[in-house]
């Protein structure tokens, strides 16, 4: 990284080629896959280096295994993992888990939506909103949450994990 220049080098350590990219804005993200254990069962698809569990994309339930569901980290959806698309998959998967039970069709659809927070100072953040193919997908109509503001911040800072743990992981937000 060269802060000072705005570039990144960046190097494919397959086959050790390089490159120079200049950048306005970088956001780094790491390679993403599911814990090893989770690698070492039969879940995941044959060949899925990531090791997610192999759910159909839309209903949240594994392809082989009609018992198994899966959602967030360790589902092998093609959103960007965040904990802002959760809150989307835990109301298609609860819905479609009680429907299964029943006997009945799974009507729920997870339609790919990610939200990413990006802090752009030290109190101030924009909120990313975009499907699995990185269309703009807002949840406010007619709020701009792509512009920075602090109202972002406070959200993100103090009501989001709140409304994550209380309300989210228990399929109510």
């Amino acid at each position: 990284m060269d802060a000072a220049g705005q570039t990144a080098n960046i190097r494919n350590i397959e086959t050790g080629e390089q490159e120079s990219l200049h950048y306005d804005v970088l956001n780094a993200v790491p390679p993403q896959s599911a814990p090893d254990w989770l690698k070492a069962t039969d879940l995941p698809a044959a060949g899925d280096k990531g090791g997610f569990v192999e759910v159909d994309r839309q209903t949240l339930r594994h392809i082989r295994y009609p018992n198994v569901w899966a959602l967030g980290d360790a589902a092998g959806t093609t959103n960007s993992k965040s904990g802002g698309s959760l809150r989307k998959q835990t109301k298609v998967l609860a819905k479609n888990l009680v429907a299964a039970r029943k006997g009945k069709p799974l009507t729920r659809k997870y339609n790919g939506y990610s939200v990413c927070p990006f802090t752009v100072s030290r109190d101030t953040v924009v909120f990313a909103e975009f499907d699995d193919r990185y269309r703009p997908m807002p949840t406010i109509p007619r709020v701009p949450t792509w512009n920075e503001s602090k109202l972002s911040w406070v959200v993100d800072r103090d009501m989001f994990p709140q409304i994550y743990w209380n309300l989210i992981l228990k399929g109510r937000a």
